[in-house]
């Protein structure tokens, strides 16, 4: 494998509704910056992955595609990506990631289960990055918003930004299993 840069993610998040979103995406919106991203997720037929807490993208975005293999069910994430280009992107997707891969390790087959789609405001908030994210899949409509630190502690942080934004903290599941959960539901896999 080569060019697998490895990081260590640490992030909390709660679950917002479009009222609150609006509130903050407008509060926002001068001091961050506006991207969109789509999330390709892979796994096994019997879901490996998501059973052993792991979850395998392709994230396109800025005009970039990067290959990801994150491991946890709780921060802190351990993650390995890689940049690859459009065309290994596009056959991939299509065609799923087969075990001989040279990007990541693998150890089963994978096909595409589901995608995600997130437009996302990035503004810097004390000792991190806050995401405040709107996030599309299947025939659902979510709302969110993510602190992206460096250390566990800062997590007092997210806690005092929502507490300033009159929001109260509703626990979700990951992006990934949500997406994974709706295909599931409507039978897309």
């Amino acid at each position: 494998m080569q060019n697998v840069t490895s990081e260590i993610e640490i992030e909390f998040k709660s679950k917002i509704n479009a009222l609150e979103y609006n509130k903050i995406y407008d509060k926002y919106v001068l001091k961050g910056t506006v991207i969109k991203q789509i999330n390709y997720y892979f796994d096994t037929e019997d879901f490996y992955y998501e059973k052993n807490e792991a979850t395998i993208r392709i994230r396109h975005k800025n005009n970039k595609y990067i290959l990801t293999k994150k491991s946890g069910s709780k921060p802190p994430f351990l993650e390995q990506s890689i940049n690859i280009s459009e065309d290994k992107a596009i056959y991939y997707i299509k065609n799923g990631l087969k075990i001989d891969v040279e990007e990541i390790d693998l150890n089963k087959d994978l096909k595409l289960i589901t995608s995600l789609e997130t437009v996302r405001l990035l503004f810097p908030y004390r000792s991190g990055l806050l995401c405040l994210d709107k996030s599309s899949y299947g025939k659902k409509v979510e709302y969110e918003i993510e602190f992206e630190v460096q250390d566990v502690k800062d997590k007092k942080e997210f806690y005092t930004f929502m507490e300033e934004n009159n929001l109260i903290y509703t626990s979700l599941a990951s992006k990934r299993e949500r997406a994974f959960k709706e295909a599931k539901n409507n039978e897309n896999i």
